[in-house]
């Protein structure tokens, strides 16, 4: 709606008290700012030991992980649709109209403040049609909410910037208190349309004199979570008019860039709070697109060569640069010559043996170190081409297999789980494959240095790792923790079940699973912070945590596969792992198909941690091989400690991934049901289920060395003492 005022004698009177001395109004102004804060004020010097003895609030979002509270400048040149831009975000904030080609999801909606000059009130319409869809006016569509609506102005008071600013001020709060237009608003986001009008036509266009007004403008907004959008035009010699000072008091600074007729890149070349951003963008018709192909993908075009390779490697997976050759009938020179120019610009990656895939399919499939026998006989000689047998049985422990680097949705990772285990039940091996040399990493490690030791050597086996990892990402609200003794909202499937269908004086064996987070050590895990996703299934590649209806499980010779869990009611958020197990007996018809509300993902790659993964498990085959208990027990300290600390952890301060952590554990908690699963169809009575390794099986007539292996592999399990008698506790525990 277009709405015209004029000033009320309170606003009169504060434009005649900036009217006089300007260095004492600029003064006063960035004082009246400074006085308002919505808690208390933050100390402006602190030291080292004050930052890491307080919890701080991270970084608030407008969009998470997209755009922060505060300042939002964009600087593109005239006619690459910045003002439709931020009308499409308004209308995001105000009516929850999607935002085409976005996932974007505002984290809180409410009314919306247009300051726009130029613009006529036809030519605002116009916009508005164009974006909410639905008919010729506002009414022959979805109703808007009387809360909630866009309020445009056309010329606001005030001549100087100081004076816009008191103008702003008083006006929002005009807008929330009522006496604007009789509505209570919740101003979420102000548009102001462009940066010279912000700065006031007296001024001129010069953002250096008010680099403290902005600062505190900048300041202000964020501290009262509002999102105040700025364009800004690029002048020809490619300058951005008047800008310095804005870019550097704004929390976020976007340009726009047209790269051929209807298309360009939007890039996020400063942001506060999150790693920097690019999306291609398209324009038609009064409307910003985006799109989430790669930039030179689109640069490209898709019958270019560029082109046809990455859609070819996306299809395959992995391919040598002739098969690459001759699938898409390419001359030589120009194969290798669009290779080199992919690999160097970051979208393909390439292992020893010149083996080609894209970067955000993983970093290409690592060698196996092989898993020793149950009985450890002396060590294998390695044939002259460098192979020796391998044991990849450990592969079964996780939701992919060893072709995972191809694209899988859930139900693809469901049914290739269920592929390996049907191999696994009919002693299927899989092919060998070459094995690192061995690295005496631990030979002169101290068992109080397990935690560094452990980063060094995952540091040395991310070598060849061809894209940065995200160590301390932003986190989405569910993995953050309410306080230090207050677990966060993602449940990772722990059991804790005993079986009531079991009697008193039966017998029972305790079996334990040997090294059950180093198999799952190979799991998908996010390479950046994850994002909010929409959609109710998860794409190939993405990994993260997603907001379910905790599904029916009926069969009582097994717990819930997502753990023993008492609100049963209410939504929950859970790992990927669950997620995938619970899609494949969903699939089988054993379970109801679940229903996602919500998801935060990122791209993902079982490969983050294979090289750490590897040296570990030589390091355990040579202490069984050697029977080096000290050595065992720091390889087993490392991976457990691992695990334990990359979260928000004092112990580590190399990494903070607590999406990692949930996510391992997930995949090791579902690891163990398929187990008790597998004894369960192998005729076995499983008794009782408990963190993540141990599974005690009722004796019976069905031997467990039937369906499983003793030993100290990965994939077997040990024994743990005679069986026990199950007695009246055990029962009481059991009909809890």
């Amino acid at each position: 709606m277009t709405a015209t005022r004029q000033p009320t004698s309170a606003a009169a009177a504060r434009v005649a008290l900036l009217d006089g001395d300007p260095e004492k109004s600029l003064a006063g102004a960035i004082d009246r700012m400074r006085e308002w804060t919505p808690d208390q004020p933050l100390p402006n010097v602190v030291d080292d030991s004050w930052l890491r003895s307080t919890e701080l609030p991270a970084t608030t979002w407008c969009v998470p992980g997209r755009i922060p509270w505060g300042m939002w400048h964009c600087s593109a040149p005239p006619g690459l649709y910045k003002s439709a831009l931020f009308d499409q975000v308004a209308h995001h904030i105000a009516h929850g109209t999607p935002i085409p080609g976005t996932n974007w999801r505002a984290a809180r909606h409410g009314s919306v403040l247009v300051v726009s000059p130029d613009e006529t009130a036809g030519e605002a319409q116009q916009r508005s049609l164009t974006i909410a869809a639905g008919g010729d006016l506002p009414g022959d569509g979805d109703p808007f909410s009387q809360e909630r609506t866009i309020v445009r102005v056309s010329i606001p008071d005030g001549h100087s910037v100081l004076q816009r600013i008191e103008w702003l001020w008083h006006t929002i709060e005009q807008l929330e208190d009522g006496t604007y237009d009789g509505r209570r608003h919740d101003v979420v986001m102000i548009v102001w349309d462009t940066v010279g009008h912000l700065l006031g036509a007296a001024d001129g266009v010069n953002a250096y004199e008010h680099a403290d007004a902005l600062k505190e403008l900048n300041h202000r907004m964020a501290n009262e979570k509002r999102l105040l959008a700025v364009t800004n035009h690029e002048g020809k010699d490619g300058r951005h008019i008047g800008s310095v000072g804005l870019v550097a008091n704004a929390n976020l600074f976007t340009t726009i860039s047209s790269e051929k007729a209807g298309t360009g890149i939007i890039e996020a070349q400063k942001l506060r709070g999150a790693q920097r951003w690019t999306l291609s963008v398209q324009f038609d018709n009064g409307l910003v697109s985006f799109d989430d192909r790669l930039p030179q993908e689109v640069l490209h075009g898709n019958q270019t060569v560029p082109a046809r390779i990455i859609a070819y490697l996306r299809k395959v997976g992995r391919a040598t640069a002739r098969r690459i050759r001759e699938a898409l009938g390419i001359d030589r020179r120009q194969v290798w010559t669009v290779l080199r120019r992919l690999w160097r610009s970051g979208e393909l990656v390439r292992d020893v043996e010149m083996v080609w895939q894209l970067s955000d399919m993983g970093q290409g499939e690592l060698a196996v170190v092989p898993l020793p026998p149950a009985l450890c006989p002396p060590p294998q000689v390695a044939q002259p081409d460098g192979h020796r047998e391998v044991n990849l049985d450990d592969q079964a422990e996780t939701a992919g297999g060893p072709d995972s680097q191809h694209p899988q949705s859930v139900g693809d990772q469901a049914a290739r789980q269920g592929a390996t285990d049907q191999a696994e039940s009919r002693g299927q091996r899989s092919k060998p494959r070459p094995a690192p040399a061995a690295q005496e990493w631990h030979s002169d490690t101290l068992p109080s240095q397990v935690i560094p030791a452990t980063m060094k050597l995952w540091e040395r086996t991310r070598v060849a790792g061809k894209y940065p990892i995200v160590r301390f990402p932003k986190l989405p609200e569910p993995l953050l923790k309410p306080g230090p003794d207050r677990p966060h909202q993602v449940w990772e499937g722990r059991p804790a079940w005993s079986n009531p269908a079991v009697t008193i004086g039966a017998l029972v064996q305790r079996l334990d699973k040997p090294g059950s987070y180093l198999s799952s050590l190979r799991t998908g895990l996010p390479i950046g912070g994850l994002q909010p996703y929409d959609g109710d299934t998860i794409p190939h590649n993405l990994a993260g945590i997603h907001l379910v209806t905790w599904p029916r499980w009926t069969d009582p010779r097994l717990p819930h596969p997502g753990g023993t869990r008492k609100d049963t009611e209410s939504l929950v958020w859970i790992g990927t792992p669950t997620l995938t197990l619970f899609d494949r007996l969903a699939r089988a018809g054993r379970m109801d198909p679940v229903k996602v509300h919500e998801q935060y993902l990122a791209k993902s790659t079982e490969m983050l941690l294979v090289g750490l993964q590897q040296s570990l498990i030589q390091a355990r085959d040579l202490a069984l091989l050697t029977s080096d208990d000290e050595l065992y027990e720091f390889q087993k300290s490392c991976y457990s400690k691992f695990v334990a600390t990359m979260g928000e952890s004092r112990n580590n301060w190399a990494m903070c991934r607590p999406d990692w952590q949930v996510l391992i554990r997930s995949q090791s908690y579902a690891n163990l049901w398929r187990r008790a699963d597998k004894a369960v169809a192998g005729g076995l009575t499983v008794a009782k289920l408990s963190n993540t390794d141990e599974l005690h099986l009722v004796v019976g007539d069905v031997d467990w060395h039937s369906v499983f292996t003793e030993g100290r592999a990965l994939t077997d399990f040990t024994p743990k003492g005679d069986p026990y008698t199950w007695d009246a506790r055990d029962v009481r525990r059991a009909r809890r």
